[in-house]
This record gives structure tokens, sequence and C-alpha cells, in this order.
């Protein structure tokens, strides 16, 4: 407590965490705080089953649940009050996984992934939770690489819709959370944003754009539109639409529009409501934007749902609320190959740190590039260089768009090897080229 009194991020201190101190030991620890002049709050502990006064909750969930849960105020886990700790599992990408898991091992899911994941017989000892709603809801898997390229999009989705649900409600209904977890102390199937490899995953990038400064973010629930302005700047003259595409064909089924909004700033805004829509197919795209007076794009968001949704059962505990019955994603294994993806990357080395800038462009008339992952690998046959920060991934382009990307690295990860671009997505086959 002394030495982080005067830290700028320590805002909060806790006497204890799950369990409450004892009375005589509670106050010993007060009379130390005042003392040493500690000047924020402080609470007796974060986890309300074992003292309903604590002013957090602890309640879970830890295993993967659907992204409506966190909308789902009816359901326990979902977005309200303060929280010490929930989150979702989240397994690492197919190439960790094959670094901790060998090839007769890697497929089917078996004692290895298991011993990677929790305590032996403890409800964390296998990740069927999260493996159940990958062959529910996007179809029965055939091999670690297309678990693994399923998985991705589930983590994504999931962790979006987290942190969306946590900060569309922020100052009224919400007040503060800690995700389970940012990383793992080995390489796990549980719990990674990004891995023992410093990795970054579907569930990273998913967080990176719930996160991003101005923000546009649907509620699975009442199909509500929310701008999220983190930002110190109030924003005026914004338009903000959302579409429904059915899938494969992209054929728009609605378009709902809000024009001239006004965002406070550090606040969320509830814009618009999408109607019911008929017509749709099974699995559907809602397509959200927002633009500026100018016309340009400030924040750009794309989900897959289903007209068959995810629901919930009544029981709960403080790991998991049940799933009753899981959402159709199917049809995005639908979607037409796009072969029509092109990528350009440029490079500069500066002080052992280089920066590579890409270019992806859909040259499709017709044909969705769904959910891009573009990679700087070490050689030609090489592994992803990491650590290594990208403004964005998992990008979805429509007909004839295109998105910049930046990332970042010591050239020293790069182990002596050339650059190359390494280009793949969901239904878009992978390529690899040199970068200049």
């Amino acid at each position: 407590m002394r030495n982080l009194r005067a830290h700028p991020s320590a805002f909060l201190w806790t006497f204890g965490s799950d369990k409450p101190v004892s009375v005589t030991h509670l106050a010993q620890y007060k009379t130390i705080a005042t003392n040493l002049h500690w000047q924020n709050p402080t609470l007796d502990n974060v986890a309300t089953w074992a003292n309903a006064n604590a002013g957090m909750k602890m309640d879970g969930p830890y295993v993967w649940e659907p992204p409506t849960l966190w909308w789902d105020t009816t359901k326990a886990g979902s977005a309200f009050g303060t929280t010490a700790e929930e989150g979702t599992e989240s397994p690492p990408p197919l190439e960790s996984l094959q670094k901790f898991i060998g090839p007769a091992d890697l497929w089917p899911i078996g004692a290895v992934w298991n011993y990677h994941a929790g305590k032996p017989k403890s409800v964390f000892d296998n990740i069927h939770w999260f493996t159940d709603g990958v062959n529910n809801r996007y179809g029965t898997t055939t091999s670690a690489a297309d678990y693994a390229k399923k998985a991705e999009l589930q983590n994504y989705e999931n962790t979006r819709a987290f942190f969306e649900a946590w900060s569309a409600h922020e100052y009224t209904q919400t007040f503060g959370t800690i995700f389970w977890m940012l990383n793992g102390v080995w390489p796990s199937v549980h719990w990674n944003l990004y891995d023992w490899y410093y990795e970054p995953g579907g569930g990273y990038f998913g967080a990176k754009k719930a996160n991003e400064p101005v923000h546009i973010a649907y509620d699975y629930v009442t199909k509500n539109v929310y701008v999220v302005n983190s930002t110190l700047t109030a924003r005026s003259g914004l338009t903000a639409t959302a579409t429904l595409y059915n899938i494969p064909s992209l054929a728009a089924q609605s378009t709902t529009s809000a024009t001239n909004l006004s965002v406070p700033a550090n606040a969320s805004t509830q814009v618009l409501t999408i109607p019911a829509v008929a017509g749709l197919s099974t699995t559907y795209f809602v397509r959200l934007q927002l633009k500026d007076a100018s016309g340009a794009v400030v924040s750009n968001n794309l989900y897959w749902y289903s007209t068959s949704p995810d629901t919930f059962g009544n029981k709960s505990n403080w790991y998991s609320t049940a799933v009753r019955g899981f959402a159709n994603f199917t049809g995005l294994n639908t979607l037409a190959t796009n072969s029509s993806v092109t990528a350009s990357a440029s490079r500069t080395v500066a002080a052992g740190q280089e920066t590579v800038t890409i270019t992806l462009n859909n040259t499709s008339a017709t044909n969705i590039a769904f959910f891009l992952r573009p990679e700087v690998i070490a050689g030609s046959a090489g592994t992803e260089v990491l650590p290594v920060n990208y403004t964005d991934n998992f990008v979805s382009l429509f007909p004839g768009e295109s998105k910049t990307i930046t990332a970042t690295y010591q050239t020293s990860d790069l182990g002596g090897k050339a650059p190359y671009l390494l280009v793949r997505g969901y239904n878009v086959p992978t390529t690899i080229a040199a970068i200049p």
C-alpha cells in the first residue's frame, strides 16, 4: 500500500478477495490505510457471495457463454454493477496449439488438450463448453485446423460483446469490470487474449474493436445500437447506419439510419433501434457504420447472427449460466470462396523496430472477404513474428472495399529471416508474398 499509494493507476484498494478477512484483521488493515494516508476508495472484499456488502461481485462466468449473455440482464453473469472478474474461454490460434500439442494429439481433442486446460477433476479440466458452442453454432469440426478457424470467430464475437455490453451502459447500469483473463502462465487452452507465445487471437482483436475510442455497438437482446465515445471530446454531425444482409447472397434486407447525431464525451448514447425484419436468411450479417459530417468512417462493425438465436436455461452457478439452444451460424460456411483479395505491403526500419503497412483490397464485385487475417511471418514458410502489434485484424471487406493495417515488431524477432506477408480469411485462400 505504501508503494502504490501515489501510483496513477492505483484507484482502489481491497482488503480481501474471494473471502472477507476477520473483523479483527479488517480493523487493523483500515488503521494501516489511514496511517499511510491512502487517498483512494477501499473495499472490504470483492465477492458478494462471501459478503453481501462487498460493493462488487465475483460470480462468473468463467467458461464460454454466447455473446447475448452479456447483454441479457435477466441472466446471472450479465453486464451490470461492478465485477472483480468474469470472462470467457479463448483457445489460442492453431499455430500456438501446434507448439505445445504434438501432431498425434492435436486431433481429436483429448487428454493432452485437457492437460492444458485446468486442474484435473475440476470444472475447468476440459473445454467442452467452448467446443459445444463451436460445433453447434458453426458446424461440426473435422480437424484441428477447422476447429481453430471457427474458434477464432467465436472468440472474437464473444469477447467483443463482453466489452461492448459493459461500455454501452456505463455509469447507469455498469460501473466497472475486470476481464478474466489477459493471458496465462503457461500454454493453455483456456483464457487467452494473447497466448503464452504472445500471439494475439480472435479474442484480442474482438476486445480491441470493442474498445476503440469512438465505437458503434449492437445489443443482441434489444436490437438497440449505441455509440460509445470514450474520448474527452464530444462529437457532432455523425450518421449511424445499420444494414442487415442475407447470407450468402449479400442482399440487403433492411437499412436503418440516424443522422446529425451528437454524442457527449466519455459517455454512451443509444442512437437507433433495428426493427424486426422479414425475409432474413437463417444466418445473416448486421453491419454498423458510423460516419462523420464529411462521410469518413469513424467506426465500422460487422456482426453475424441468426434467426435461430442462442437461448439460455434458468440454471446458473459461479462459473456458468446454462445454454439451452445454440444460434445457427452454418450459413457462414456457404459463403462463396473469394480469390479476388489483393494485398500489398511496405516496410520501414528504424532503431531496430520495423513497421509494415499492409493494404488489403477486395476486388470482387459480388463476394465479401470475410474475417481476413494478415500476418507478418519470418521467412516464406515461417511462423508469425512475435510479439507483434497490429492496428487491427480479422477484418471483413465488402465488394470493392479496402483496409490499411500496420504491424510493428522488433527486427531481432525475425531471427535473421526476411519478412513475408501471409493473408488468409474464412472464405479467402491463403496467400504468401515477400515484404520489400
